[in-house]
């Protein structure tokens, strides 16, 4: 098992992840001048749902969502959430710098076809789908992108439980993935599962564009000890 990692550690906590990544994003990659709003305090104010990881019936109808899917990277809810940010998101096909897919929410994060040095920040958690425009810096037109129908969505549940597998990782209450396209210094688009629980370190996969376990990233002591 490799435990080099090849980027700062995850958060734990899912929503304090969402702000870490969203700030990477905003000062190390694409160095924007105003970051991007934070999510951690609206999302705790948002109260209702907010202990259950799992979606709703309101989530899936908004998606589009098929069946009694419980979690956004489940077949009949990836795919499906994909096509709905795309829908939302400007460009035709819209151009994804990143997105971060949790169990019942998500962001995404694009470039406006109308404007490279702009991007659309989005928010998508429980009939709430909120965007922010956000200026990039003048490379931003050399950023790499990805579409929605670069991803290979049906992998998404198998790579999870083979990440849940291959760390180790007894009763995994944290779990979400990042996409992107070489943000992060990597070679091409790339998938990152990241599982943790109390009882587990816990670390992240990183999987390629066919769905491909390409390396296996342990975490070596628990995030917040010293």
């Amino acid at each position: 098992m490799v435990n080099h990692v090849d980027q700062p550690a995850q958060p734990r906590r899912p929503y304090f992840a969402a702000l870490a990544l969203s700030s990477v994003l905003v000062v190390a990659v694409v160095g924007l001048t105003v970051a991007v709003r934070g999510v951690v305090q609206s999302r705790s104010e948002a109260g209702e749902g907010i202990n259950d990881p799992t979606l709703s019936n309101t989530d899936r109808r908004m998606i589009g969502a098929r069946g009694d899917v419980e979690y956004l990277w489940e077949v009949g809810a990836a795919a499906e959430l994909g096509a709905y940010l795309e829908g939302q998101l400007p460009g035709t096909p819209t151009r994804f710098l990143e997105m971060n897919i949790y169990t019942d929410y998500a962001f995404a994060t694009s470039q406006d076809p109308a404007d490279p040095s702009v991007a659309v920040h989005a928010e998508w958690r429980r009939d709430e789908f909120t965007t922010a425009r956000v200026p990039l810096d003048s490379s931003a037109s050399q950023l790499p992108t990805f579409a929605a129908s670069d991803v290979p969505w049906s992998t998404l549940p198998g790579l999870m439980e083979e990440a849940v597998k291959r760390l180790n990782v007894t009763d995994a209450d944290v779990r979400y993935l990042q996409i992107d396209a070489g943000l992060y210094g990597t070679d091409g688009f790339t998938m990152r599962f990241y599982v943790s629980s109390a009882q587990s370190l816990g670390g992240y996969v990183i999987a390629n564009a066919k769905g491909v376990i390409t390396r296996v990233v342990a975490e070596t002591m628990r995030l917040g000890s010293t």
